[in-house]
């Protein structure tokens, strides 16, 4: 019988290998996939569980984090651990227990858990699909390592929906243009969103861009030469007189164009700034790229 130890997220190792004052493995060049693989192989503990073995080391492994700028962004490892929080709350709410067995992992699984996203959060078709993406991308991990030996996902198919896509009209940008407000946070960020209307830059693009970004162009004219922060493809974009009045305006000593709040921060000022506008439609940065392209 293994002695175990159960730590904070509620993994169990062998307690002799433990230790508990620095609340790390005693040999140092352990592997923390391979030692849950060595725990499961030795008895059926929490961590052959859905919501205990593959997400824990797809959202906590040392291994993943490691990666972290690697082979992911750590935007991706964030959404990874989000996505366990769902897991977590739908077996906890529709079956009424802590955790799973990994080997009970169904087709009915995945359709309840679909239904519960669509109906219990009330989240959007495409959220989902993004959401059973992870999902699928943690039990092919799961197959890989031996801990299933089938594909519940194999007879399942993602809804496909229409997206509608938002973009302001040429009245509306100049509209949003010509208004002026007078709390500096608003003005800032209508600002910096006018200025991906006229460059197609996303949010991190923006926060990112920096003077030495900006280069002449075989035109003589300014252009922005970048990494796209999505896919990491070199961009080259025409700098227009209303980009570059917006550069201009904010002109400082730093080699960060723009001084950009957080993500939050920004995507709720923009909601203030349709409400004040009197918009219908949605102001994100993805709507300021759409009226770019």
């Amino acid at each position: 019988n293994l002695t175990l130890y159960r730590d904070d997220d509620g993994i169990d190792f062998p307690s002799h290998e433990w230790d508990y004052t620095d609340k790390k493995f005693v040999e140092k060049n352990y592997d923390f996939i391979e030692q849950v693989g060595k725990i499961c192989e030795g008895a059926e503990q929490r961590t052959n569980n859905m919501y205990g073995k593959p997400f824990k080391m797809m959202g906590k492994s040392p291994m993943m984090k490691k990666l972290i700028g690697i082979d992911f962004k750590k935007v991706s490892c964030s959404r990874y651990i989000e996505n366990r929080r769902k897991v977590d709350t739908f077996i906890k709410t529709v079956y009424k227990r802590p955790d799973v067995k990994l080997k009970l992992l169904d087709l009915k699984f995945i359709s309840e858990f679909e239904n519960y996203l669509k109906v219990d959060r009330k989240l959007s078709q495409a959220t989902i699909n993004r959401s059973l993406q992870r999902l699928r991308k943690v039990v092919r991990y799961a197959i890989v390592q031996n801990y299933i030996t089938s594909d519940p996902f194999v007879m399942h198919k993602l809804k496909k929906f229409k997206k509608e896509i938002v973009f302001l009209s040429t009245e509306e940008l100049k509209d949003l243009e010509k208004h002026y407000f007078s709390q500096p946070r608003l003005q800032q960020v209508k600002d910096w969103f006018v200025f991906s209307c006229y460059t197609g830059l996303a949010y991190n693009e923006i926060k990112n861009l920096k003077k030495q970004h900006i280069v002449k162009g075989f035109d003589g004219m300014l252009w922005i030469e970048m990494k796209r922060e999505k896919t990491q493809k070199n961009i080259a974009v025409p700098i227009l007189p209303k980009a570059q009045e917006m550069i201009d305006k904010y002109s400082n000593d730093s080699q960060v164009v723009f001084e950009v709040v957080s993500n939050q921060k920004y995507n709720s000022y923009l909601k203030e700034i349709a409400s004040i506008l009197g918009l219908e439609k949605s102001l994100t940065t993805h709507t300021a790229r759409k009226t770019f392209a």
